[in-house]
């Protein structure tokens, strides 16, 4: 976020896990700090921090779960920015019946992802495929045998992969990272059992989920992930050969080596595009994970803090220039 000596704040006393203190540092090279210092507190529950918010005691939040952001009134500031990130469905392809790639189509198929919004996230949120920022970004279904969610295409499809009655499927969900989590986990739930897949939903805490993930340790798995603006960044480390969680994808090819190298390689944004494009299809074609929505960041503040500004990040880099008037 900031280099020692270069910001409007230096490091204080810091407390793992709890608090973090950033004094103002009077040195700053540029105006400002207009502020003492900044006091950054973990809150786990978003409904604690909104409490305090309300309370006076804590003047911004950034928040994520809708439940807790429609409770939102005057006095507070709500603030929306994308996410950078995306919400995706992780599929084990190395794990039958997941190792046929009809049976993945047929899932991906079947989720109705503006539903899912609606009814999980309370409509905040937008459909998406792989690439979501920019000139970059593709949509969920360019790629995949269906138009949109069809789930007499999904049964279809199951039947044609020798899975007429569908099978059980064991989903582990991160809790503590997105309050969401487990909303959406049992909106798929609802969903995929209309044809027949039958999700084990196995909420996990977040060190147990991330080793499991690392490991590749699970039929599928529910959280959110990060991207950034260059589509290489997010996805090479995924669908390369040499990719550093390759095993988590489970799909790598020579044509897929060549595209990124492609695309790393070109240095023109728009000459990119056709090449991510590509991309973007072949995993939606393979589908080793369903690609729902990109969400929403939320920032509540006090209305006497001004010149905060919401970076799809999440970097909090405008704290340098942000007032607090007594008033």
């Amino acid at each position: 976020m900031f280099s020692v000596g270069s910001y409007a704040v230096r490091v204080g006393a810091w407390e793992q896990g709890q608090q973090l203190e950033l004094p103002a540092f009077a040195d700053y090279w540029g105006d400002g700090p207009f502020i003492d210092g900044v006091t950054i507190r973990v809150v786990p529950e978003e409904q604690s921090m909104l409490s305090a918010l309300q309370a006076d005691e804590v003047q911004l939040g950034v928040m994520g779960n809708p439940a807790v952001i429609e409770q939102v009134s005057d006095p507070l500031v709500l603030e929306r920015s994308t996410a950078m990130g995306y919400f995706p469905f992780f599929l084990n392809s190395s794990r039958p019946p997941l190792d046929v790639k009809e049976v993945r189509q047929a899932i991906s198929c079947a989720i109705d992802r503006q539903e899912l919004i609606d009814t999980a996230l309370l409509g905040e949120g937008v459909p998406t495929g792989p690439f979501v920022e920019g000139i970059f970004k593709t949509e969920a279904f360019d790629g995949l045998p269906c138009d949109g969610p069809d789930k007499d295409m999904a049964r279809q499809l199951l039947t044609d992969a020798g899975f007429p009655d569908g099978f059980p499927l064991e989903t582990i969900i991160i809790t503590g990272e997105n309050d969401a989590g487990i909303n959406i986990a049992q909106n798929l739930q609802a969903q995929l059992a209309e044809i027949g897949v039958d999700l084990d939903l196995q909420p996990l805490e977040t060190n147990i989920y991330v080793d499991r993930w690392l490991e590749a340790d699970f039929d599928s798995a529910l959280s959110e992930n990060g991207a950034g603006p260059d589509p290489h960044h997010t996805y090479a480390k995924y669908f390369t050969s040499t990719g550093n969680f390759q095993n988590v994808a489970g799909l790598t090819s020579p044509e897929l080596d060549q595209l990124f190298a492609d695309g790393q390689a070109t240095t023109d944004p728009e000459a990119r595009v056709p090449i991510y494009n590509e991309i973007s299809q072949i995993l939606l074609d393979e589908s080793p994970w369903v690609w729902l929505y990109q969400g929403y960041r939320f920032q509540v503040r006090v209305p006497e803090l001004e010149g905060f500004v919401p970076h799809p990040t999440g970097s909090i880099k405008s704290l340098r220039s942000v007032t607090l008037n007594a008033d």
